[in-house]
């Protein structure tokens, strides 16, 4: 299995859990050892973003980050994003352009 951590020189990425020797805590954080590097857990949003923005993920606002193939429709009247189901994420005014061309006909 993959689990996505930090690397202090090259960012986030994903590693295997079967390469992990252990986790300890440090700082106040944890860190996962491998036999080559040390780790830390993706904490911020923008750490997410550089792992998922190649599988189709991108910020629509501040506060999230999305699936762009998973949203249904665009509501541009309360600049919400809506996915099948109740789900939905908000749009920031800088970020319309992303999913203007979503809009419920």
């Amino acid at each position: 299995m993959l689990i996505p951590v930090m690397h202090k020189e090259n960012g986030p990425e994903l590693i295997d859990v079967d390469d992990i020797l252990y986790l300890t805590i440090y700082k106040k954080g944890i860190s996962i050892h491998t036999a080559h590097n040390v780790y830390e857990p993706l904490t911020t949003l923008e750490h997410w973003l550089k792992l998922l923005k190649p599988n189709g993920f991108d910020n629509l606002d501040r506060s999230n980050i999305v699936n762009l193939s998973k949203i249904t429709w665009f509501d541009p009247y309360t600049n919400i994003v809506f996915f099948d189901g109740q789900q939905a994420c908000t749009v920031s005014e800088s970020n319309i352009k992303k999913v203007k061309h979503l809009k419920r006909k």
